[in-house]
């Protein structure tokens, strides 16, 4: 059984807290005092000797985020607070708020990832999965739209 996924939301859920739904895993197995919140479920091929590292990514008003960049493997992502604005190449340009998740294919290409709000911070929960001993982060050139027009742009997710 591949627990990779399970892990993932085992730690969202723990971190995060939130409206309980269910102290029961999905093949029925019990867990007294642990309160399980799904938030994104994805089956993901992660093949052996990977690494999985969660980190918070904190964006302050108006943060323009990172350039665009790639990451080794899958990403799944959890908005603490805030707004996210999120695009990878060719894909949609999307506004995620506090409580939505979304996730990265291993290999796409992060064009958008910034604080969608000029008046307060936005902070990410972020599991990016990979080899041992590659880099997290690879920044890449590509073209991306400007901010004010990312905005225009963006799909808000409801």
């Amino acid at each position: 059984m591949n627990l990779y996924p399970l892990f993932s939301i085992l730690v969202v859920a723990t971190l995060v807290g939130g409206t309980p739904t269910s102290n029961q895993s999905k093949d029925g197995k019990e867990y007294p005092g642990v309160v399980l919140k799904q938030v994104l479920n994805v089956t993901s091929p992660v093949p052996h000797q990977v690494e999985a590292i969660m980190i918070e990514v904190v964006l302050p008003p108006g943060d323009l985020g990172l350039k665009p960049h790639s990451h080794p493997g899958p990403a799944t992502a959890y908005v603490l607070e805030g707004e996210f604005l999120m695009q990878v190449k060719n894909g949609p340009i999307t506004i995620y708020k506090a409580g939505q998740a979304f996730t990265e294919k291993d290999g796409d290409i992060h064009i958008w990832g910034a604080n969608a709000l000029k008046d307060k911070t936005t902070r990410v929960l972020v599991t990016l999965w990979g080899r041992p001993g590659e880099e997290l982060i690879t920044f890449v050139e590509e073209e991306r739209a400007t901010f004010d027009e990312a905005m225009k742009m963006a799909e808000r997710k409801v």
